[in-house]
């Protein structure tokens, strides 16, 4: 067997999903000449909090040591030094294959059939708590960005595709290296992928939507939805209505697994649509602003998937 197949047969996959997701982001295997490799992680004093999460996570699997403050003189740093906690493992068999799979001698690479295998929501909520960015603009999602800097062309490529077609996640890749993405829906399915998975000290990597009361709504309000065509009503407005009132039922069904419908959605965009001039009071209205909220969809995109449900089409 080789060194992938010897981990994923004889360790627990949730650790070696957590490993997967360090390894991409701020860990590294220490490797010096005559010792045995071991595993080390380090985060700036801010993240000292997200340091003793992951220790606690892989302490349950691993012989690692507990975290250590360390001050680093640097006199490019404004004050002329830099602080962290860091983690240092003791030695153990499972370094050994990992610094087989992730380094060509000293240089960490990317060993794309074990990322492949293992990267999972767990794994990317690692990822990017290490190496994420969220931009924000009130409570609206600007840009994100996973830093892939450190990474060749070709490796930042395989991850793109590899986000791609597991999560249905298409990143762009910016002027420096980085895999970035700037559609509000997309961002929100993929917080939605990883937020299980996302420690209480890295709030400022999630959404934290303002509680939206219904009387800041109107009591009633004339819009006009753009529906597909093959969609069929008998009575519009009464099963339109129907519809926005199950909004909170589909909800927690897809909201999980919004990366899912990502696909379904863009790919309706273009196709034939009809107008439909309807009235919705305040609860409707509300069930709606709520959905837009979490998901980035336009009213019609969510009305369509709404009606998809109703009709047993929604996988």
């Amino acid at each position: 067997m080789n060194h992938t197949d010897i981990l994923l047969c004889n360790y627990d996959h949730k650790l070696l999903e957590m490993l997967t997701g360090k390894l991409l982001g701020d860990g590294n295997i220490i490797i010096q000449k005559n010792r045995k490799p071991r595993f080390r992680f380090g985060h700036s004093i801010k993240d000292r909090d997200w340091c003793v999460h992951c220790y606690q996570k892989l302490a349950g699997f691993l012989p690692l040591n507990p975290p250590k403050y360390r001050r680093v003189i640097d006199s490019r740093i404004k004050g002329g030094f830099s602080e962290l906690y860091y983690v240092q493992s003791k030695t153990d068999p499972i370094y050994v294959h990992l610094k087989e799979i992730w380094y060509n001698d000293t240089v960490k690479v990317i060993p794309k059939e074990f990322v492949e295998k293992l990267m999972t929501p767990l794994s990317l909520a690692w990822w990017y708590q290490d190496d994420g960015h969220l931009k924000m603009k009130g409570n609206i999602p600007q840009k994100f960005i996973l830093s892939t800097e450190s990474f060749s062309q070709e490796e930042i490529l395989f991850l793109h595709n590899l986000l791609l077609n597991k999560f249905h996640l298409n990143f762009s890749i910016d002027n420096n290296k980085r895999l970035v993405l700037y559609n509000q829906r997309s961002i929100l399915a993929f917080l939605s992928l990883v937020r299980p998975y996302l420690s209480k000290s890295m709030k400022r990597k999630d959404i934290y939507l303002e509680n939206l009361k219904k009387e800041d709504l109107p009591l009633k309000k004339r819009t006009t939805v753009y529906l597909l065509k093959r969609m069929f009503f008998h009575k519009p407005t009464a099963e339109i209505r129907k519809i926005c009132n199950s909004l909170p039922e589909v909800l927690n069904i897809i909201e999980p697994k919004l990366h899912h419908f990502l696909n379904t959605v863009e790919k309706k965009r273009d196709l034939p649509r009809k107008p439909y001039q309807i009235e919705l009071k305040r609860e409707e209205l509300f069930h709606l602003t709520i959905f837009q909220q979490k998901t980035g969809y336009t009213t019609g995109e969510i009305i369509e998937l709404c009606y998809e449900y109703l009709n047993g089409r929604l996988k």
